[in-house]
């Protein structure tokens, strides 16, 4: 039974082929395709919507519908350069309760507290924080104190540094005198040019990224005004990149026999009951980049080691330039200054 059904199928298969291959010789025209369909399919099918037939074999080209809205993939935007204020608004005031009281008896007491020559140093710096670090020290700091702002360029390639940084400085209510150093020299170099330059009773050199607090000044500068040995820095906070002022960051600061460089807590011997933020708290080094000291006490401890050629090392070795030539380093609670830590 199974022999002879296969036997069927092999027969039919034989027959299939035969007639097919007879077909394709006698009729050809049924195994191709026609340039233009039978009339008879196309018949009451309106011009608009008939697929006209094209040559050389290409498909034809299909157009989205009317209505069809097409996805366009675009790279996202750039992240945008902090806007730049001409009124940079003052950040909360994150000192200690007694500081204010303490600033009121300063002006009370001390009414010619010495002034300062501030220092930035910078190379490509951008223009919104090297402007809003500008204009936070001329919105803070009286005028009487401010003597004057000095900008030491160590190298910059940027246009905006150039000839629009002049003619912006033209417009500030304060002296600013720029300093080029006509390529890069570092910043010990930069930091000793820009102290040569200055003509303030006091010194105080900031980085290029910060952000004054409330009345930072006048602390500092009533501490020197009591001894020109004193080398006196503020607290200093975090800034972020958008300029947002957030406290805590860097205050009393050590150093292992690495000479590695950490924070410390006020040791046991200089500590006495009684102890507020009006007291200063000595520091055996500093961050090295926002302090205040004498102009002419830091010429002469020496000034900045200007065979220092890059960053990381001066907190130290000015910290023992001091400390060795009868002066002091000291934490001034009430003065704080932000800091953009890593750079713009």
């Amino acid at each position: 039974m199974r022999r002879s059904t296969k036997m069927k199928l092999r027969l039919g298969g034989i027959l299939g082929c035969a007639v097919f291959g007879a077909l394709y010789l006698t009729r050809p025209e049924l195994f191709h395709t026609p340039t233009d369909p039978p009339s008879h399919l196309i018949d009451g099918i309106p011009d608009s919507v008939r697929i006209k037939p094209v040559q050389g074999g290409e498909r034809p080209a299909r157009d989205p519908p009317p209505t069809a809205e097409v996805a366009v993939r675009r790279p996202p935007p750039p992240p945008a350069e902090p806007v730049y204020k001409e009124q940079v608004s003052a950040p909360k005031d994150y000192r200690d309760a007694v500081c204010p009281a303490f600033v009121a008896r300063i002006r009370t007491e001390v009414p010619t507290l010495p002034n300062t020559s501030v220092v930035f140093c910078f190379c490509n710096e951008p223009r919104s924080s090297l402007y809003h670090s500008i204009h936070s020290v001329i919105d803070r700091t009286p005028r009487h104190i401010l003597h004057e702002i000095i900008l030491v360029d160590d190298g910059s390639s940027a246009p905006h540094l150039a000839k629009p940084l002049e003619d912006y400085v033209a417009t500030l209510p304060v002296p600013v005198h720029i300093v080029r150093q006509g390529g890069r020299t570092g910043l010990m170099k930069a930091r000793v040019a820009g102290a040569r330059r200055a003509s303030g009773v006091t010194l105080t050199f900031l980085d290029s990224h910060i952000d004054c607090s409330t009345d930072w000044a006048e602390p500092l500068m009533y501490r020197i005004w009591q001894d020109r040995t004193h080398v006196v820095m503020p607290i200093i906070d975090g800034l972020s990149r958008q300029f947002k002022y957030s406290p805590g960051g860097v205050e009393l600061v050590g150093f292992n026999t690495r000479l590695v460089d950490h924070g410390i807590a006020l040791q046991k011997v200089h500590q006495f009951e009684g102890r507020t933020a009006v007291d200063p708290e000595p520091s055996p080094a500093m961050a090295g980049g926002l302090f205040s000291i004498h102009r002419e006490y830091f010429f002469e401890v020496g000034a900045f080691d200007e065979e220092m050629e890059h960053w990381g090392g001066e907190n130290i070795e000015i910290g023992f330039r001091v400390w060795q030539c009868g002066g002091s380093i000291e934490l001034v609670r009430c003065s704080r200054i932000a800091h953009v830590f890593g750079g713009m």
